[in-house]
């Protein structure tokens, strides 16, 4: 039998900081929040995942306020589709 996921509707957080690997991390009632491709400054909408070793793993949703450094337009198409690009929408000296 499968276990059952738990359900967590998706919250608010504003991003304080930037990890390893340009993921972002907030808190969500108390507990750290690792996004990954979310921009210091701004607040997202975020989709909780699993959790492990007391962090909550999460994916952003949607931008609800642009970030407080003067963001960037991104050069690349298909920033934010593929992954492989997660820090250009920072300016050159939030980089």
């Amino acid at each position: 039998m499968a276990r059952r996921k738990k359900f967590r509707p998706p919250f608010e957080m504003m991003v304080e900081s930037l990890g390893d690997r340009g993921v972002g991390i907030g808190h969500h009632d108390g507990h750290p929040v690792h996004v990954r491709g979310a921009a210091p400054g701004t607040t997202i909408l975020v989709h909780a995942g699993r959790a492990r070793k007391g962090i909550l793993h999460g994916r952003k949703v949607a931008l609800i306020s642009g970030s407080l450094d003067g963001g960037v337009t991104p050069r690349c198409e298909a920033f934010g589709l593929c992954g492989g690009c997660t820090l250009q929408e920072l300016s050159l000296s939030a980089q």
